[in-house]
């Protein structure tokens, strides 16, 4: 039995013609949309993983725009400033 979707993609979905995997998304959305299933985290609480992100996007984006800058050194910086996150001291 197809346990994920990964597996039922692979075994199923992905020998579909182009038209009927559409088809079959817009199924999938519809029954979605239908039964108000929450598939968005709305708090507005922000994980360390959310921050890494973040902070790893804001680096890169920078880069391109300041390819002069030794940002090296500013990652450096960043993962002194994040280390606490990551290994929060005990309570």
């Amino acid at each position: 039995m197809l346990t994920t979707a990964r597996e039922v993609f692979a075994e199923a979905v992905s020998a579909l013609p182009p038209t009927e995997r559409l088809r079959l998304a817009a199924l999938i959305l519809d029954d979605l949309a239908q039964s108000n299933v929450s598939v968005v985290d709305t708090s507005d609480a922000w994980s360390t993983q959310d921050q890494a992100d973040l902070t790893a996007f804001s680096l890169h984006h920078a880069a391109t725009l300041y390819p002069e800058t030794d940002w090296n050194a500013v990652r450096s910086c960043v993962r002194s400033a994040l280390a606490p996150l990551d290994n929060p001291a005990p309570r």
